[in-house]
């Protein structure tokens, strides 16, 4: 029989303890706090009154994966379900329940309701729940009007951080081809090196440096402004 020990008794760490168990190993998990849980509680401040979330631990019935691991666990019993949440902002309260609507206009009167949104995010609210109607049940929708248009601004950053990297490349050619054959793989930074520590034409291989500086600022810039512009 197989002896395992997992450290940190979090959600990952309870998660997997338990499958080894299930699977008939011998589990010893060590945990510095004298809960479970992880970052999964909330805590009083001193001289406060109300107990403050240390992170996000929300259920909801969707999460059908961690119902299943409180069911595995045994305690789905003890799980205090609400069907409201009272919210403060700003010294504003809002009530968050579901309405007497098909899903996911249920929830649609509730968001709009809430304090803090400016009308813009009204409306980014109104055309997401839209776009949820409008998709229906069909993966491909799913993912063209809400999926692709949530993950975009990472994907953008993630292109324009590779297309950055893509002018700055020099160790890879440099170091396995040497720029060729001939000059197949001279990248923009390895013509700069070329240029200024082979040839030493220092000032034509600063103002090169420079142009690729100014080129990455101007789609830097471009990217982050129509970001700002799609959030405001």
């Amino acid at each position: 029989m197989a002896r395992v020990v997992v450290i940190g008794g979090g959600l990952a760490g309870g998660a997997a303890a338990l499958a080894l168990a299930e699977t008939g190993a011998t589990v010893k998990l060590i945990e510095k706090r004298s809960r479970l849980g992880g970052r999964a509680c909330s805590y009083l401040p001193p001289g406060w009154p109300h107990a403050v979330d240390n992170s996000q631990h929300v259920l909801l019935r969707c999460c059908t994966n961690l119902l299943d691991f409180y069911r595995r666990l045994g305690v789905a019993d003890r799980v205090r379900w609400h069907d409201r949440v009272t919210l403060v902002a700003d010294d504003r309260t809002s009530v968050f329940r579901a309405w007497p609507l098909p899903p996911p206009l249920h929830l649609a009167p509730a968001l709009a309701a809430l304090p803090g949104l400016s009308g813009g995010d009204r409306a980014r609210l109104a055309l997401a729940f839209t776009r949820l109607l409008l998709a229906g049940r069909r993966r491909e929708s799913i993912f063209r009007s809400i999926t692709f248009p949530l993950i975009a601004p990472a994907l953008g950053t993630v292109a324009l951080l590779r297309l950055v990297e893509t002018f700055k490349i020099l160790d890879i050619p440099f170091s396995m081809l040497g720029g060729g054959p001939g000059s197949a793989t001279q990248t923009y930074s390895y013509y700069v090196y070329l240029t200024g520590l082979r040839s030493f034409n220092m000032g034509y291989a600063s103002s090169l440096a420079y142009i690729l500086v100014i080129i990455a600022m101007i789609i830097s810039t471009i990217y982050f402004w129509r970001v700002r512009a799609r959030f405001e």
